[in-house]
């Protein structure tokens, strides 16, 4: 037998080695700890199927939480359990003042603040007398009525401090409606959002949820509502209602075709519009647009232009923020984020981040513009079938080397720099980065209708629109 030209085991010989070179990693920071609280004080019962885990009061559970946070759990999951006296028909005692699940919470949050993550199980079955998921109405889950009793329940956990809300109950749709008082207090307009719209293809359904959504707005004061926000325009945002043949890129909507039809039938109509633009990057366009950078340059000797760097991420977030919050301040639908909101964004984009494809621009030393894209990690998960597993890991390890394709999510120059070539310097750096580093296609998105300015940057990177997306609404 011929002897082997390579032997990986080299790679294997010492704890130091497989710790250099280990691809997939395990760390306790990556799991969630599920805690079921009880009623009472002192109060911590085994249970005997989950070995390790207990029916805990709240005192008792912030004891357990700390022994878990010095083991370096950073994250846990609430499930309600209450007393069988409190259970009801409706479920009720869910959402009720002073609920298990929301003191729990608020407990937590005062002990252990932002640097515990506080996640909370959505579901009626554990309040219901029947141990059903919703109400019950001529012996079936009546969807309708149970929705405002899971989003009571959702908004009491929220309200107490929770971090996330995972609902687990089994309704055949949903809708978030959503106050923004920042966004309320920034435009001057009385205007709510729906959003995390979820439904089969039927009106009727459809339509309850809006109503139950446009009520909800209507008593708080509003006047009008938009949406798909989930939960505004500086997350995902939109239905698809052009471009159905190819899959979306990485933090794009991607929704059932018969969406825009419920919505223009329970008679919204269109706010806006968005686009999708999307090339083949190649040496040819990028050439040319550094030849035109190297006539701004010489114009304007002060440009510079430089890569973000994560090693100081924190400063780097507060910077990109502040020429964000300058560049869209025009733009429709914007809301300015708030510290803490650009902070969670930027933190649940950094593993996903290439330094080399966010290029930052200064004019005299004044941050100017920037541009942030992302890989197109789509074209790896769509690969792995909604499966998360070791061999699932190995393949998007694997997979994500071989991505081509990349979007192109922020773009933005300062309005005293606009129409000064800046786009093109900021471009054609930018194609230059993506193209050493293999990538091939990119997607532009999302673009208003009437942003011409970015519009004429997509082109000029030879963009075509290919898919269009929508923002519906409707007066209450």
């Amino acid at each position: 037998m011929p002897d082997l030209i390579i032997r990986p085991r080299r790679l294997r010989t010492t704890a130091a080695m497989r710790d250099l070179v280990a691809e997939a990693r395990l760390d306790s920071k990556m799991l969630v700890q599920p805690h079921f609280v009880v009623p009472g004080t002192g109060v911590s019962h085994p249970i005997d199927a989950m070995p390790g885990i207990s029916h805990q009061s709240v005192d008792r559970l912030l004891d357990t939480v700390a022994a878990d946070f010095d083991l370096g759990i950073r994250s846990i999951l609430l499930f309600g359990v209450p007393e069988d006296s409190e259970k009801s028909p409706d479920g009720c005692a869910a959402s009720a003042e002073g609920n298990v699940v929301a003191s729990a919470v608020a407990a937590v949050k005062q002990r252990f603040g932002a640097e515990l993550t506080v996640m909370t199980d959505v579901c009626l079955c554990a309040y219901t007398d029947h141990g059903h998921c919703g109400l019950i109405k001529d012996g079936g889950i009546d969807n309708d009525s149970s929705l405002p009793h899971l989003a009571a329940m959702a908004l009491s956990h929220a309200r107490a401090g929770a971090d996330v809300v995972a609902p687990s109950d089994m309704m055949d749709g949903r809708v978030a409606a959503i106050r923004d008082e920042e966004y309320v207090a920034f435009a001057g307009e009385a205007v709510g959002y729906f959003g995390f719209f979820e439904c089969e293809a039927d009106e009727e359904a459809a339509g309850a949820l809006w109503d139950a959504a446009a009520a909800w707005l209507r008593g708080r004061g509003l006047t009008k509502f938009i949406g798909p926000m989930n939960p505004s325009t500086n997350d995902e945002c939109a239905f698809l209602v052009e471009g159905f043949d190819r899959p979306p890129y990485i933090m794009m909507t991607h929704n059932p075709p018969y969406y825009p039809e419920l919505a223009e039938g329970y008679g919204f109509r269109s706010a806006r519009d968005l686009f999708a633009y999307v090339t083949t990057i190649n040496r040819d366009s990028q050439k040319r647009l550094e030849r035109v950078a190297a006539r701004v340059l010489d114009r304007n000797p002060g440009i510079t232009v430089r890569h973000a760097d994560l090693r100081d991420f924190g400063n780097e977030v507060q910077l990109i923020r502040r020429i964000y919050a300058r560049a869209w301040d025009d733009n429709w639908g914007f809301v300015p984020p708030t510290y803490e909101e650009f902070e969670h964004i930027a933190v649940s984009l950094k593993s996903l981040v290439v330094p080399e494809l966010v290029p930052i621009a200064f004019v005299d030393g004044d941050p100017a513009g920037f541009i942030m894209t992302v890989p197109n990690y789509n074209e790896v998960l769509i690969k792995m079938g909604g499966r998360l597993g070791p061999v699932s890991l190995v393949k998007f390890l694997a997979g994500k080397r071989k991505i081509r394709g990349m979007r192109l999510m922020l773009f933005g120059v300062c309005p005293e720099y606009r129409k000064r070539g800046l786009d093109a310097i900021l471009i054609g750096r930018h194609l230059r980065d993506a193209l050493d580093l293999g990538f091939t296609e990119c997607e532009m998105s999302w673009i208003l209708e009437e942003n011409d300015l970015t519009q004429r940057a997509a082109k000029m990177m030879g963009g075509r629109p290919y898919k269009r997306y929508r923002i519906y609404e409707k007066e209450l």
